[in-house]
């Protein structure tokens, strides 16, 4: 589209990086055994083991935000740093 050269030239020259991460939490079949679709409650419970990333308490097959990114990093020390520091 319009905007494609501007994007392969962000992605070329590192200013963002491109990435394959998902949305949802992905959760085991037997999920849907688990908890009542009656029962609206996230936080977990003796009726449901919880819902969305933050609340359920279960084995998920795919976490939240799980993915590839196409970039490697490596760090290192270009010099030690100051054991101390004056303000």
């Amino acid at each position: 589209g319009e905007a494609g050269s501007t994007a392969i030239s962000q992605i070329i020259f590192g200013d963002v990086n491109p990435s394959g991460r998902l949305s949802q939490t992905l959760y085991p079949k037997d999920f849907v055994d688990q908890v009542s679709m009656m029962n609206m409650n996230m936080r977990p419970g003796p009726e449901s083991p919880g819902r969305t990333y933050r609340f359920y308490t279960g084995e998920v097959i795919y976490p939240f935000a799980h993915g590839l990114s196409y970039a490697e990093f490596a760090y290192t020390w270009m010099k030690k740093p100051p054991q101390k520091i004056d303000f």
